[in-house]
């Protein structure tokens, strides 16, 4: 997602950036400031999927079916996906947190893992400085004008845990640990 401000605005007086040293009578500076904004999510997942023995009871067997078919066809029917299709839920949800509410209860479903998941985000912060006056000299009068580009970057970084932002590791229970175990990652920050 990029962003991007504009925003002009001007002042009189008589030392002024960037006439600093120079003496000076008045003068009008004109500042012109942009700001851009960048920001881009990048992630790897792994899913776990439990192994499958020969010997399996039906309903065992019907479970990891059903498991497969929502991986594979992004089927998901969950009391969060069902709420999301009723009419007006949105309204609803505007001023309460059913949605979300249902939506925490339905996350446990899936054994989805991010390997790595970062949100990052970069600003360009550029301030021009134009300034325009006159000398002050006896006998003449000259005009002057002088200009400054100064231009700051900020750029940031946030880590996603394998299973979100905002749960570090000692918040995770112990089928998280289990699927991370299973999933072979020995690195977690």
């Amino acid at each position: 997602m990029k962003d991007k401000s504009v925003q002009t605005w001007s002042d009189t007086g008589s030392y002024t950036y960037p006439s600093f040293g120079l003496i000076l009578g008045g003068q009008t500076q004109l500042r012109t400031r942009t700001v851009e904004t960048n920001k881009w999510f990048s992630a790897s997942f792994k899913y776990w999927i439990p192994p499958v023995s020969t010997s399996k009871s039906p309903s065992e067997e019907h479970q990891a079916r059903q498991q497969l078919t929502r991986i594979s066809y992004g089927l998901d029917l969950s009391p969060s996906l069902i709420w999301e299709l009723m009419p007006w839920s949105w309204l609803v949800d505007w001023g309460t947190n059913i949605g979300a509410n249902l939506s925490n209860l339905s996350d446990n479903q899936d054994n989805l893992v991010a390997m790595y998941a970062y949100l990052m985000q970069s600003d360009v912060i550029t301030d021009h400085y134009q300034v325009t006056g006159r000398y002050l000299q006896s006998p003449t009068t000259r005009a002057f004008s002088a200009e400054s580009l100064l231009i700051h970057e900020i750029k940031q970084r946030n880590q996603a845990s394998p299973f979100g932002f905002g749960i570090t590791v000692p918040q995770f229970n112990l089928r998280q640990l289990a699927i991370l175990a299973a999933l072979g990652l020995s690195r977690i920050r």
